[in-house]
């Protein structure tokens, strides 16, 4: 079982919701631009990610790492709605390790 910070999940959590959101999941889920990565891309549909995302204070890193993650979790569910329950069940059940 892997086990995650309070910010990682809610970071997470917040990420899924606006991918569902945009209605982006399969652009998230194949994309792959080894140039850039998430940090640096220039696509409108990650720009619009950030945007969204802004509240949660992201820094390049936590942003990136942030959509690898919800990126994992996309491709491990068939079911956006799914994902987002078991990210829910995660940190209802304080699946995380002290700040």
């Amino acid at each position: 079982m892997t086990i995650y910070t309070s910010y990682e999940l809610k970071w997470l959590l917040n990420a899924v919701r606006a991918i569902k959101e945009l209605n982006c999941a399969e652009y998230i889920k194949h994309f792959d631009d080894s140039s850039t990565g998430f940090m640096w891309s220039t696509n409108e549909t990650v720009y619009k990610l950030g945007k969204v995302l802004e509240k949660d204070g992201h820094s390049g890193a936590s942003f990136a790492c942030t959509m690898r993650l919800a990126q994992t979790f996309l491709t491990s569910y068939d079911d956006i709605d799914v994902a987002i329950q078991n990210i829910q069940n995660m940190i209802n059940n304080n699946n995380i390790v002290s700040e």
